[in-house]
């Protein structure tokens, strides 16, 4: 996956568009109710949000057909994001 956090757009590794990343809530992981080991449930809005780290491009890309809706959570750490600005990649420290 790439991810722009200058715009949170989620992208594969195909360069296609998944998914912006926005929360009105504002809300951070260890803030959800735990829910499974990929999910936890927002103690706001009560729907599941998916964390990324085990995921791969296509996984993702039949959660949002199934539900354009779905939350996602990434970490820039994580190791399966690539962080990209306008195209690029950059680093982030």
């Amino acid at each position: 996956m790439k991810f722009n956090p200058l715009t949170n757009e989620l992208f594969t590794n195909k360069n296609e568009y998944l998914k912006r990343l926005e929360c009105p809530f504002n809300l951070n992981w260890n803030e959800l109710k735990e829910n499974g080991t990929l999910s936890k449930k927002c103690t706001i809005c009560e729907n599941q949000v998916f964390e990324t780290k085990l995921l791969s491009d296509n996984e993702i890309k039949r959660m949002l057909e199934e539900n354009p809706k779905t939350c996602l959570t990434i970490n820039t750490n994580q190791i399966n994001i690539e962080i990209i600005s306008d195209g690029k990649n950059i680093n982030i420290k």
